[in-house]
């Protein structure tokens, strides 16, 4: 019965921008910045057209998906509007000559995984903002969107897309560093290695999805089931939801509780081109760009073999990582060469960035200085 007429805390709101804490430890939750600073954008995009006249024939799913592209609404925060909105970059600084190094501030593009948006970054944004850099952090859409439109089903391709149209709406064809958490590591590392991509001086991954199968996905053709019930029409949706809550539930999973953020973070892996991560990977430690990547033994998402197996794939070496121990203390000191930089946490968990953030944000900053030529 209690599957049949789950309660209404177990049903998902079409909103889960702001309702991703519930894959983030207590403790992360406990110190999330309160207060958020920044106005929340939306701009429409038009995007895939070319890969859905592809896919329209060929893929399950995509049998209606329009040939002319999808308009996508995006919501975005973009700290350097705002700082302009708020005038201090025009007649307050104009009428006391002024800071010249503020004129060209860098540029940092952060891509967020699913579920997830741009608050999962409430101590990296404002720091980089305080340290003088403009921040542009997009949404991806959720699964209301995808029922909506019935084709947009967050793969990797599509995601890819839709970040670039999305910056060229904007007018961003190039950025000073790209940051990436999660899955967002699909679609940032093919932007950067696309012909027509983001050019960009540096980049970061953070707790990467990596070239291989979740192990917490077994066995694996359950989620590929599901995933493949879900772009159905009909009822099929609904039936999907059931079986995803039966089998979290009984298997205790944490994430129990919020099915569209399960769905929605099982269609990101599932859909991820993971042997073009691979190849994207290589292609970056072919052309040495300064990169910083950051892991955690306790990931309870992305498996440490495979970051480990990822790590030199990339470029970075073990002897290039700086491993820090459960209370974040310094344990191995990396030689320092070489462009990728690993740092390795024993309790960083999925979202590090957050945990370990008196630790990554410095070091992301100074990658950033270092790659733009700032002291």
């Amino acid at each position: 019965w209690c599957l049949l007429h789950p309660p209404r805390d177990l049903v998902v709101g079409r909103r889960w921008a702001h309702a991703t804490t519930i894959l983030h430890d207590v403790d992360e939750c406990d110190t999330q910045v309160a207060h958020w600073p920044y106005a929340e954008r939306c701009v429409t995009v038009t995007t895939c057209a070319d890969i859905y006249r592809k896919w329209r024939g060929s893929r399950h799913g995509y049998a209606t998906a329009p040939p002319e592209g999808l308009p996508v609404p995006v919501t975005y925060v973009h700290t350097g509007m705002d700082r302009v909105e708020r005038g201090r970059n025009s007649s307050a600084r104009a009428s006391d000559g002024g800071d010249s190094s503020d004129r060209r501030r860098p540029l940092v593009v952060i891509l967020s995984g699913a579920p997830g948006n741009y608050k999962d970054f409430s101590y990296l944004i404002p720091y980089l903002d305080r340290n003088g850099c403009d921040v542009v952090s997009p949404v991806w859409p959720d699964l209301a969107f995808s029922r909506k439109s019935g084709c947009w089903w967050h793969s990797s391709q599509e995601k890819t897309n839709l970040a670039l149209d999305f910056l060229r709406t904007i007018g961003i064809k190039e950025a000073d560093m790209l940051v990436a958490h999660s899955s967002g590591s699909y679609p940032a590392l093919r932007m950067i290695n696309n012909e027509h991509g983001l050019k960009v001086k540096s980049l970061v991954l953070l707790a990467p999805a990596g070239h291989k199968p979740l192990t917490k996905m077994n066995p694996h053709w359950f989620p590929q089931l599901l995933s493949w019930l879900y772009m159905r029409p009909g009822p099929y949706q609904r039936i999907v939801e059931l079986m995803g809550l039966a089998f979290l539930t009984v298997t205790r999973h944490p994430l129990h509780r919020n099915m569209d953020n399960v769905l929605l973070a099982m269609k990101a892996m599932l859909h991820a081109d993971k042997p073009q991560l691979k190849k994207d990977a290589e292609a970056v430690a072919a052309r040495k760009l300064p990169t910083l990547v950051a892991i955690s033994d306790n990931d309870k998402l992305i498996d440490l073999s495979t970051s480990l197996e990822l790590v030199p794939i990339i470029g970075g070496s073990s002897d290039n990582t700086w491993y820090y121990d459960q209370d974040k203390r310094l344990k191995q000191k990396g030689n320092g060469n070489g462009p990728v930089k690993t740092l390795r946490f024993e309790k960083g968990t999925h979202y590090l960035f957050t945990r370990c953030a008196d630790i990554i944000n410095p070091e992301i900053l100074n990658l950033l200085n270092r790659t733009v030529g700032r002291n």
